[in-house]
């Protein structure tokens, strides 16, 4: 990775990007997108933040692929690296911040499949 991406850390200003239209997100169980000119490709499971009138209202689980060979190249190619068919996968439920007792202490789990076969399968926390 370039050196420039250390800066988003200590930035003043944070790394903001546009993720997908409605139209490029899937829910749970389908097939995310992958980009037929890339060669490294990675999930990147996160949790979503759901804002109304700039107020948490809710939280749910997302998956935020990213093509990383092709956002190495360039810096100005995130939009390209992030933005494509099918390449956000959220929910499967959006839990109120009542519901949560710490964002920062939940579990996430992924499971990756090619052609019927688990090919990847684990858990990360916030």
């Amino acid at each position: 990775m370039p050196d420039m991406y250390y800066d988003v850390y200590d930035a003043d200003r944070p790394e903001i990007f546009f993720k997908a239209t409605p139209s490029r997100t899937v829910e749970p169980g389908d097939a995310i997108g992958v980009r037929d000119d890339s060669q490294w490709d990675v999930p990147e499971p996160e949790l979503g933040i759901v804002l109304r009138r700039g107020e948490i209202v809710g939280y749910t689980v997302g998956n935020d692929v990213s093509s990383r060979s092709i956002e190495g190249e360039n810096p100005l190619y995130l939009p390209q690296a992030k933005v494509y068919d099918r390449c956000c996968s959220l929910g499967p439920c959006v839990v109120t911040p009542d519901d949560i007792d710490d964002p920062h202490e939940l579990e996430m789990s992924m499971t990756i499949e090619r052609d019927g076969e688990v090919v990847y399968d684990d858990a990360t926390n916030t």
